[in-house]
């Protein structure tokens, strides 16, 4: 089983997250949110702080927490109440536990899996790998 963390993963949005583990499925998530697409995805974890993801790039977990996905765009996940991605896509958790992002993506976390309201679902597969479909 992956190490558990808090922050995005465990439904608590900007919770503070373990410093040293980047689960696959999270790279997954900020790919497809940063995108704005809602678009499948694989990712490997190549260790603890890089996942790969195919053509979509490298993402890494960075020394302060954030997360660096491809093109240098940063997923700052510090605040307690929002996830913020320098291209300026920002998400906070509503009443309803969808987390709604600025540019129209919505995503909750439903019986060990996150639907994204288009129907979009990713999961965790195994220790060290992660898809969006």
């Amino acid at each position: 089983m992956p190490p558990q963390r808090t922050g995005f993963l465990s439904g608590r949005i900007g919770s503070p997250p373990m410093a040293d583990v980047l689960h696959a499925v999270e790279a997954a998530l900020f790919l497809v949110i940063a995108s704005g697409v809602e678009a499948p995805v694989s990712c490997s974890s190549a260790s603890a702080t890089v996942v790969e993801c195919g053509s979509r790039g490298v993402v890494a977990l960075q020394a302060d927490g954030s997360v660096m996905l491809p093109g240098r765009l940063r997923v700052d996940r510090s605040r307690a109440d929002a996830i913020r991605i320098s291209n300026g896509v920002e998400g906070w958790r509503g009443a309803t536990g969808w987390i709604s992002f600025s540019n129209g993506l919505s995503v909750r976390r439903e019986q060990g899996r996150w639907r994204f309201s288009g129907g979009l679902s990713c999961v965790q597969v195994g220790t060290d790998r992660g898809a969006c479909r």
